[in-house]
């Protein structure tokens, strides 16, 4: 996930918590779930896009809902 971050700062002059992102495709499995969480453990503005079927575990959901922001630098 830190090579998916890094190329986001790299084409973008936003902060971290000012960069979103959305990720298409199976949801549920583990690079929808990394780049969830990863996103919001750096504070960003993350969605996924899937059918429901296809969606993440709720519990990991709430979770990453849970995960404080990171504060923008000054």
């Amino acid at each position: 996930m830190l090579c998916d971050i890094l190329t986001m700062m790299e084409h973008s002059d936003k902060h971290l918590g000012e960069i979103s992102y959305c990720y298409l495709g199976d949801a549920r499995n583990n690079m929808g779930n990394s780049l969830m969480v990863t996103g919001c453990k750096l504070g960003m503005d993350v969605r996924l896009c899937a059918p429901k079927a296809l969606w993440p575990d709720d519990d990991l959901v709430k979770t990453c809902r849970k995960s404080p922001p990171r504060p923008a630098p000054a």
